[in-house]
């Protein structure tokens, strides 16, 4: 693998079904994790109050360690998790007031996997990321959806993730 891939897991579980999902890829294909419910990242604030939490230290080791992003998330309320969404949200501090580390962003890959009991899933999940990519000057690689049944992921998603994945390492 000649890129470095980190998967950000955006659940509110640390242990739950999207563990099990960034599980096999850590372990699979030598990815890095960041498991944002193990963080203090509050929201975004206009006066830039939360400056002192755990975002910025971490959006550094992404960026400076990473050249392949991929935000895995639960589906709640049919798109990402809150958590997530915090986390892109706060994207926005490093393009305020770190615009130097914002910069850097630019050219990177994003991906997303999405996990859930269900097989359907509104092709609108993604929308919100991928626009997020073309914002910031991000390669988008696509969005996989992955299903955890009984705490088992799927035959059939781990198909996909192995191909999703090895497409992603090699794009």
């Amino acid at each position: 693998m000649n890129k470095s891939t980190v998967i950000i897991q955006g659940s509110a579980r640390h242990d739950g079904d999207s563990a099990k999902v960034t599980k096999f890829l850590v372990e699979k294909y030598g990815m890095h994790s960041i498991d944002l419910s193990q963080c203090n990242i509050a929201p975004f604030d206009y006066n830039n109050k939360n400056k002192n939490d755990d975002f910025l230290s971490i959006m550094k080791d992404i960026i400076y360690n990473n050249d392949q992003w991929i935000m895995l998330s639960p589906v709640y309320w049919y798109t990402i998790s809150g958590r997530m969404k915090i986390f892109l949200d706060r994207i926005t501090d490093i393009l305020k007031w770190n615009k130097e580390l914002g910069r850097q962003i630019r050219g990177k890959s994003l991906g997303l996997i999405s996990v859930s009991n269900d097989p359907e899933l509104q092709d609108y999940y993604q929308v919100p990321v991928e626009l997020s990519a073309e914002y910031l000057g991000m390669q988008y690689i696509g969005h996989q959806h992955s299903v955890v049944n009984e705490g088992e992921i799927t035959p059939q998603s781990i198909l996909s993730l192995d191909l999703y994945a090895t497409n992603f390492i090699n794009a």
